[in-house]
């Protein structure tokens, strides 16, 4: 009963026995992209010591065993630090592609009852083939389109390993609308093929451009990764974005002209020029000898040049009016052109002139409108002081309370400028009647009894014929410091006749 009894005991205690947990194994590199013929080392460790190490290599029959020191054999042999490092390490030489896959280490582990394994991928690059660019043919049914008609290609890259990466080109840039979805396939030997189909309208500007298939790969050679297919699209001709260029040409006379216009159009276009109403062809000349049109010259794929050549040139002809004709069957463009885009004829000297003189006299009518309205917001129109022009209805006012309108001729004033050009004295006068002023000095102040009136009369040193004497009425105190008076200036003035033939009979009548 008591042996029963152990021997269910030790059943039980076999039961709750925790397996043990499978050693970790660190592989370097876990994944390897190479090329035929290449060399590589990989190293399965685990963190105690060894006593065997052995691979599995794809393409090998058997599985090889490594011993450090122990010579390579076909290329394989030991590689780490040795067993008691807990490395097990392989340099494989001179890689062929059906080693291409996965590399698998076992290693027995000391004091452990169970193998360490480990596992890397190996990737033998295979070159594709060479991308295969197909299009499908334009309503022509040639590879010859018209713009606006539909293109459709199809790109393949075949049997690569890894699979090829592809890009689409259209002239110097990428072309990325248009494009489907790729299509993937792989083989039994591992080797995948991408497929691809583009679609696009045409333009004009798409004749000559080369649409490429490049395919992207590590295994590809510089130079044979891509795939290439010019495009041929035929259309009218175009209107220039630019004038025809004109350059004088000397014909011993020097006044030749030399006319270049550029058309884009494709097939090449028959090229007329009509000159002052003659119809001239290119490689011919007109029946006078002065209009020559040039051979049409190919500046590249749907470029053309055409040259007119002017050996005569007069008032005339330069005004005259010049086109080009441009026809191919698809249609036809006719061009306006100048022969004085970059001369001045006389007439336009002339009016040239006439625009600088335009342009000085607008200048000078400005400076006019300018000093105008500066004399009339300060009200300085003809006198050297803006006062007495403010105050000519006080004036006015004054001579008639001291003896009503003056009945003798009155001088009349001459224009002047306004005093922001050049001081002018007080009293408009003649300067030649003129002699002295009276001047209030510092110590002559009035007295407030005198009400502060200041009385400044001006006499004429010759006879005046008129026998007018000029006195000026000061009402405002104070000194006298400065000539030009503010704008609240209170002066008034009073034109007094003098009659020196009445003073002369005063005189010798009888007291």
């Amino acid at each position: 009963m008591a042996g029963c009894s152990a021997v269910l005991a030790a059943v039980m205690l076999a039961s709750l026995t925790v397996p043990a947990s499978p050693i970790t194994t660190d592989v370097d590199p876990k994944n390897a992209l190479v090329l035929p013929g290449n060399n590589i080392t990989i190293l399965c460790r685990v963190g105690k010591p060894i006593y065997f190490c052995r691979f599995e290599i794809p393409g090998e029959t058997n599985a090889v065993t490594l011993m450090p020191g122990k010579p390579a054999k076909g290329g394989i042999s030991y590689y780490g630090n040795g067993f008691e490092s807990g490395q097990c390490g392989l340099r494989l030489e001179n890689i062929r592609s059906k080693q291409n896959g996965h590399l698998n280490c076992t290693m027995g582990v000391t004091d452990e009852t169970e193998e360490a394994k480990g596992t890397m991928t190996l990737i033998v690059a295979q070159s594709p083939q060479l991308p295969e660019l197909r299009v499908a043919v334009g309503r022509k049914g040639s590879y010859v389109f018209m713009e606006g008609e539909s293109l459709r290609a199809t790109c393949k890259i075949a049997k690569g390993r890894p699979v090829a990466r592809m890009t689409w080109y259209l002239g110097d840039g990428p072309l990325r609308e248009g494009l489907s979805r790729t299509l993937l396939e792989k083989d039994k030997e591992g080797l995948e093929t991408i497929t691809q189909n583009v679609t696009r309208t045409l333009l004009w500007s798409d004749n000559g451009k080369q649409l490429q298939c490049v395919a992207n790969h590590y295994a590809l050679t510089p130079g044979s990764e891509k795939s290439n297919f010019q495009l041929n699209v035929e259309y009218a001709p175009k209107p220039i974005q630019h004038d025809a260029a004109v350059e004088e040409a000397d014909n011993g006379k020097g006044n030749g002209r030399i006319v270049t216009l550029e058309i884009n159009a494709n097939p090449k276009p028959t090229i007329r020029w009509m000159a002052k109403g003659k119809m001239v062809r290119e490689g011919t000349s007109d029946s006078n000898k002065i209009f020559e049109v040039d051979k049409t010259i190919n500046n590249g794929t749907g470029k053309w040049i055409t040259r007119l050549n002017v050996h005569s040139v007069d008032e005339d002809i330069l005004k005259a009016e010049y086109q080009v004709i441009a026809e191919n069957p698809h249609g036809k463009q006719t061009y306006d052109v100048s022969l004085t885009p970059s001369f001045l004829t006389p007439d336009l000297e002339m009016s040239s002139g006439i625009l600088i003189g335009g342009v000085v006299a607008v200048v000078v009518l400005l400076v006019i409108l300018i000093l105008l309205c500066y004399a009339w917001r300060t009200k300085k129109w003809c006198c050297a002081d803006p006062a007495p022009c403010r105050n000519e209805k006080e004036s006015s006012d004054t001579e008639s309370a001291d003896g009503g309108p003056l009945n003798g001729p009155k001088k009349k004033s001459s224009f002047k400028l306004p005093p922001f050009f050049k001081k002018k004295d007080k009293v408009s006068a003649d300067p030649e009647s003129l002699t002295h002023e009276a001047q209030l000095q510092d110590d002559e102040v009035p007295s407030p009894d005198k009400k502060n009136v200041i009385n400044q009369v001006t006499k004429s040193a010759t006879p005046n014929p008129d026998g007018i004497v000029y006195a000026e009425l000061d009402l405002q105190a104070g000194r006298r410091a400065v000539v030009v008076r503010p704008e609240d200036d209170k002066t008034e003035y009073a034109e007094i006749m003098h009659n020196a033939k009445q003073d002369e009979e005063n005189d010798h009548a009888p007291q």
